[in-house]
């Protein structure tokens, strides 16, 4: 039986990221994935003491080249509660080539974005 040792590493998107009520929109970077064997996209939303009057949204857009991009998924949705923290990850799988997240839509008050990439970069 032949050992396989898989190399990961995490590509840091946003820490804390504060998505400003009514602002539009914000877009990371892209984030380039040719080279591995796939990945996983881990979202959060974090709303403040008070939470939003419209909730902020997240999501995971996929691009064959770098410029155009195309929604993948479904949303993550931050909700109006107070302090209210939503989470989740989605794997992209191998043929993925760069990778990005959207986040913004909040009315009435701030809220926080973090997103994370763990990459499987090789197996030896």
């Amino acid at each position: 039986m032949v050992a396989i040792n898989p190399s990961k590493s995490k590509a840091t998107i946003w820490t804390a990221l504060v998505v400003t009520a009514g602002a539009g929109d914000v877009n990371s970077g892209s984030q380039d994935i040719r080279s591995t064997f796939g990945a996983i996209a881990h979202r959060k939303i974090t709303n403040g003491a008070t939470g939003p009057t419209i909730e902020a949204t997240m999501k995971t857009q996929l691009s064959p080249d770098g410029t155009r991009w195309y929604d993948f998924g479904t949303a993550l949705a931050g909700g109006t509660a107070n302090a209210l923290v939503t989470s989740d990850s989605t794997e992209l799988p191998p043929p993925v080539m760069f990778a990005r997240n959207v986040v913004g839509g909040n009315t009435a008050q701030n809220v926080t974005a973090d997103a994370d990439l763990s990459r499987l970069d090789s197996l030896q």
